[in-house]
């Protein structure tokens, strides 16, 4: 399964340097728009699927050199249980109510030269929630590399240590840069996964079933 990471546009220097990784200077809040699209079943139109879309603005500030807040801000959440992609996206009222509260409890982590490092959150936070801030964070974990513009390599990130493909393309009339990263998540290292079932269950000899 391939699953598309990130599109992300960098604005170049007046002198023209390139400065591929993002920088947050200590005075000031960056807001983004961040969408996210899970779906499941075959992708092929008319067939059924499922999933869910969240649309959020993001706030993201300096607390010190490396430390940084992140804060949602009006989350929305919206379900699809349908033929694809004719039937449309319903709000997930009772999921967003549910979680209404956690989501507006802003994050702390740590980040320098494109390494996002620790995550910390109140014990108030579920993993759902926490898990939808590390999706958000997997997109400033970026591995640049100045001397090529198409290249893989494993990275580690919140699915574990995947093949990610990077392409970055600068269009100097536009006066910026976009960089698509990709990760394959059917060719991990170490990928993060949780067994449930008979995973660990152990033969019993001395018992009988008819």
């Amino acid at each position: 399964m391939r699953a598309v990471v990130l599109a992300l546009t960098v604005a170049l220097v007046a002198s023209q340097q390139i400065n591929l990784v993002p920088e947050f200077a200590p005075d000031k809040t960056y807001v983004y728009n961040y969408e996210a699209l899970l779906l499941g079943g075959l992708p092929q139109e008319g067939l059924a699927r499922a999933g869910i879309k969240v649309n959020s603005k993001v706030h993201l500030s300096a607390v010190n050199e490396n430390t940084f807040l992140m804060k949602l801000m009006d989350p929305l959440i919206h379900e699809y249980a349908g033929i694809w992609p004719n039937d449309p996206f319903v709000p997930a009222t009772k999921l967003t109510s549910a979680l209404a509260a956690q989501l507006q409890i802003p994050i702390k982590f740590e980040y320098a030269n494109g390494v996002v490092g620790k995550v910390f959150a109140p014990a108030g936070v579920s993993p759902t929630v926490l898990n939808l801030h590390r999706g958000i964070l997997n997109i400033l974990q970026l591995n640049l590399k100045k001397t090529q513009n198409i290249y893989e390599l494993q990275e580690a990130g919140a699915q574990g240590v995947c093949m990610t493909h990077y392409v970055i393309s600068e269009d100097p009339k536009a006066n910026h840069i976009t960089v698509t990263k990709s990760k394959d998540l059917s060719h991990c290292q170490e990928r993060i996964m949780k067994d449930v079932g008979l995973a660990y269950t152990e033969r019993c000899a001395e018992c009988t079933g008819e």
